[in-house]
């Protein structure tokens, strides 16, 4: 999937007015994930276009500890930073959507990695609902 496909599809599973704001979306998360997955997102940023896979660079090479909650709350405040103003609702949806967006962009083994080194917990974070 390429980042347009995978925009659009962040854009209609949020149910968003703008590529932009699933853009946002889209950064926002991908770097959470980053923060929060350090070395182990490796293999999933070798299966994303750049400008994806640049979004969930982290500058440490550790993962960093944080509940599904805190997960929601930095995603929400990352974009507000780029101008959106959200709920706390609105970020979980967000936060769904490109998680689905990102299981359906990279083959099944990155993404049982990824989901393997987030503890049972973030599974509500998976599927919107």
């Amino acid at each position: 999937m390429d980042d347009e496909q995978f925009f659009s599809d962040v854009e209609s599973r949020a149910d968003l007015d703008s590529r932009e704001e699933a853009v946002a979306a889209a950064e926002a998360t991908l770097g959470v994930l980053g923060e929060r997955l350090g070395d182990g997102a490796d293999a999933l940023t070798d299966e994303l276009p750049a400008n994806l896979a640049t979004a969930m660079k982290n500058e440490g090479d550790e993962a960093a500890g944080f509940s599904p909650d805190e997960f929601v709350d930095w995603v929400r405040e990352a974009e507000r930073e780029q101008g959106a103003s959200l709920d706390v609702s609105s970020a979980r949806l967000h936060v769904q959507a490109v998680l689905e967006s990102l299981e359906r962009a990279v083959d099944g083994e990155a993404w049982n990695e990824v989901r393997s080194q987030l503890p049972d917990e973030y599974e509500r974070l998976f599927k919107a609902g």
